[in-house]
């Protein structure tokens, strides 16, 4: 019986769909990055923390993990409590 969920390196095929999406990801991060600093040098981001509710059929935002990119480029962020 021909196992059609593996591709020729022997990995199933959601791992290889996996991979792909954390490498494009991270190659899309550093685009974002190259970019800010092309288009703002020397620029600081200040962000608030305002939290939106789940909405169906829309992806969430990338808060944190976006605040977190931004300064392990050195970038300065600072986050205001919007409280």
């Amino acid at each position: 019986m021909l196992n059609t969920t593996l591709v020729t390196n022997g990995f199933a095929l959601h791992r290889k769909s996996k991979l792909s999406s954390k490498l494009n990801k991270f190659k899309s991060d550093q685009r974002l990055v190259a970019t800010l600093r092309a288009r703002f040098p020397g620029a600081t981001f200040v962000m608030g923390d305002y939290s939106a509710p789940n909405v169906r059929f829309q992806e969430p935002i990338r808060d944190k993990g976006f605040r977190r990119l931004l300064k392990k480029s050195g970038f300065p962020v600072f986050l205001i409590d919007e409280n």
